[in-house]
């Protein structure tokens, strides 16, 4: 019985089946430590009780789809925003 684990997209680093990863749902899919993408442990735990945590993307992809979207006052979605622990 093999534990599965995924690579973070930012850091290269082995993510363990049992440890927080964040999934991203934009083209990349990849999975990353939260700490690599800036989300602090009380921002990840808003995100799963408030759902954003299903949709989130990483910089790479929002910042495609930003230069992608002829829509010039495109937002990324709150779960892609940074929000420092002392807020």
């Amino acid at each position: 019985w093999a534990i599965k684990m995924s690579e973070c997209g930012r850091c290269q680093k082995k993510i363990g089946r049992h440890h927080d990863k964040l999934f991203c749902t934009g083209q990349c899919k990849s999975s990353y430590h939260p700490n690599c993408v800036r989300i602090s442990d009380s921002r990840l735990a808003d995100m799963r009780n408030d759902g954003s945590l299903n949709s989130w993307r990483c910089e790479t992809c929002v910042g495609n789809l930003n230069k992608n979207n002829p829509n010039k006052n495109f937002t990324p979605h709150p779960a892609n925003t940074f929000i420092p622990e002392d807020s």
